[in-house]
């Protein structure tokens, strides 16, 4: 089962480099995203936690071509599957896409809420 929403990637690294003591190439992609589109936060019944939870995700190399704007708001498609160390099961991103740049969302979300001020015509 696939479940979709939207986030803010904060920040992203790709890595390419040939380990000597494995004898193979490790290759991949970093990012640190929060689950959010406006930045509005999220409703937390807990009183302790405050702001944001930075999720951190490593994911495979092809994804790297996928990162247009960082930071930018992005369409992420994540899956359940079992981690094979614990054997529990996991949300995992399985793919995502460039949706806009934030300032481009800000931009959107002024217009909506500019048009919600405005008197009505009698």
């Amino acid at each position: 089962m696939s479940y979709y929403s939207k986030g803010i990637i904060l920040a992203s690294n790709h890595f390419s480099f040939f380990d000597e003591k494995a004898g193979r190439r490790i290759e991949g992609v970093k990012i640190e995203l929060i689950k959010t589109e406006d930045l509005s936060p999220t409703e937390e019944d807990d009183k302790n936690n405050r702001g944001y939870n930075i999720i951190k995700a490593n994911l495979p190399y092809e994804f790297r071509d996928n990162i247009v704007e960082v930071p930018g708001i992005y369409d992420f498609t994540e899956e359940m599957v079992v981690d094979k160390k614990t054997m529990k099961g996991v949300i995992q991103i399985v793919n995502f896409e460039y949706a806009s740049s934030i300032s481009e969302a800000a931009k959107t979300k002024k217009h909506k809420s500019d048009d919600k001020n405005e008197p009505k015509a009698s």
